[in-house]
């Protein structure tokens, strides 16, 4: 599954080890379990191992738009394709910042 793209708006932060997010804007195998153990029955959830937030879209227009609204948000994320599905995971809802 090919990265669709990753956008990091905020100041530099903590390194992946130290943050449990995707290393070289790869989703994480523990991601890739709970998405196929989950995206099926509910859209949005929290990996078990990384706590990253996962949400997960059938529809390409949905998932630009959610990513629109993340750069909206100054969220740092990484949108990709996994099992069928468009896929975005981050680290926690971050407050505005401007």
């Amino acid at each position: 599954m090919d990265v669709v793209e990753s956008t990091d708006f905020r100041s530099p932060t903590p390194g992946p080890a130290e943050t449990g997010e995707p290393q070289n804007g790869q989703l994480l195998s523990c991601c890739k379990h709970t998405i196929d153990m989950h995206a099926a029955y509910n859209s949005m959830m929290v990996c078990s191992d990384c706590k990253q937030i996962i949400k997960c879209f059938d529809d390409e227009k949905a998932f630009k738009n959610y990513q629109r609204f993340c750069a909206s948000r100054h969220r740092k994320i990484l949108a990709t394709e996994h099992s069928d599905r468009f896929v975005v995971v981050f680290s926690s809802y971050d407050t505005y910042s401007t």
